[in-house]
């Protein structure tokens, strides 16, 4: 004698398999991180993520993204993730731990020039994003006989006669 039978299939919750942080390689200071979920449904639900974030194992957001503005060298940025398919979560993912690198130090105003008994003096001024404090100042192109103490981002010199003219000057900071 013929039978049926019915069975339903209850949801199945999906599957985080991983979670990516991008972009790859150094991160620096003041750039964005966006975690990068990779989850399937074996239901074909549609997948909603809950993300949380820690800067050196503290709590620091919840949303895909993450702005790593304020932080400094060294300091670690993990993502965690949940994928919801509106019934069912999965298990918690977290992404690799991504280490902050170092950020390049910036001159923060162009010096004006003071000049006194013919020698011109400038004052350069430098921020450092991770807050180092050794800051060195240099002379990259300038005029020969140009000075710069490099701890005090003083550059000084003294025009000869030879050297009227417009003379352009580059100063950097590591």
């Amino acid at each position: 004698v013929p039978m049926s039978a019915r069975a339903q299939v209850g949801n199945r919750p999906p599957v985080l398999s991983a979670v990516t942080l991008e972009p790859f390689g150094d991160v620096r200071s003041g750039e964005i991180i966006t975690a990068a979920p990779i989850a399937s449904d074996p239901d074909n639900d549609r997948l909603r993520f809950t993300y949380s974030w820690t800067v050196n194992g503290r709590r620091k957001g919840s949303e895909h993204t993450f702005d790593t503005t304020g932080l400094k060298r060294g300091d670690q940025v993990q993502a965690s993730v949940i994928a919801d398919d509106g019934t069912s979560d999965s298990r918690e993912k977290r992404s690799p731990v991504l280490m902050l690198g170092n950020s390049p130090p910036v001159i923060t105003q162009l010096p004006t020039s003071q000049l006194e008994n013919g020698t011109f003096e400038y004052t350069f001024t430098a921020r450092d994003p991770d807050g180092d404090r050794n800051l060195r100042f240099f002379i990259e192109k300038g005029p020969a006989g140009a000075r710069m103490d490099s701890i005090t981002g003083v550059l000084t010199w003294t025009p000869t006669v030879a050297q009227v003219g417009v003379h352009p000057i580059e100063v950097g900071v590591e």
